[in-house]
């Protein structure tokens, strides 16, 4: 069981400046082809506290968090996105179109990417932890029982030079009438994501000492000194 001691978690007054700019034309090449042109820029400042009660350990192998702004290096500076696309007709007869275009789409380090170092990290937060509590204990006696024992040091890592975040799309299709009231048409449609946001609920676990033909190994003996988290002195990470 885990729970919050009362009185630790307090208001967060976070700020965060998003701007944007959108240019696009659309020229016509040809009587039976149009290409569409685009640019937009767009950047986001990264999330600020006005009394700086932010934490972010940056280093995943150690216990003592960075307090306060930055929180994290701000990647968006150069958050240039293309976009281009056509429309053809091949056969000039208003029956057949062929159309694609590609773009890319940032995704910006908004609040809700930043986990819960902004809300409810040590040392902003202290948490209890409980196991094995007695039967019917849950939930009124369980706090009292967990309350009295140590706080547990709750810390969050976020890398804190990440790189540009974003997403490519692009699609082609082909549209073909083939009686007055029905048409049919073909479509290609793709996306790949580069540097996406990736998040672990416990990286403070046990590490495994092998990988056999049967799958990672744990040793059994609790005394075992193999046996060790990263970080003993953080409860969760």
């Amino acid at each position: 069981m885990l729970a919050t001691k009362p009185g630790t978690i307090t208001p967060r007054y976070l700020r965060q400046t998003i701007f944007g700019a959108y240019f696009q034309d659309d020229i016509r090449l040809r009587s039976n082809l149009t290409v569409n042109l685009a640019m937009r820029y767009e950047i986001a400042s990264i999330p600020s506290e006005t009394k700086g009660q932010l934490s972010n350990l940056r280093v995943l192998s150690g216990n003592t968090p960075f307090l306060g702004n930055p929180y994290i290096a701000n990647p968006t500076h150069r958050n240039f996105e293309p976009r281009v696309g056509f429309s053809w007709d091949p056969f000039k007869d208003g029956k057949t179109s062929v159309r694609g275009s590609f773009g890319v789409y940032d995704v910006l380090p908004l609040i809700v990417e930043m986990g819960s170092g902004v809300d409810a990290s040590f040392p902003f937060a202290l948490n209890f932890t409980g196991t094995n509590l007695p039967a019917n204990t849950f939930p009124r006696k369980a706090y009292d029982i967990i309350s009295n024992s140590p706080s547990d040091h709750r810390l969050y890592v976020i890398q804190f030079d990440p790189p540009r975040n974003y997403v490519m799309q692009w699609n082609l299709n082909v549209q073909r009438q083939i009686l007055p009231n029905t048409s049919v048409m073909l479509a290609y449609v793709g996306s790949r994501g580069v540097h996406m946001w990736y998040q672990t609920d416990d990286a403070n676990i046990v590490l495994p000492v092998a990988h056999t033909k049967e799958g990672y190994f744990w040793p059994k003996d609790p005394t075992d000194p193999k046996i060790k988290v990263i970080d003993p002195d953080a409860g969760r990470v």
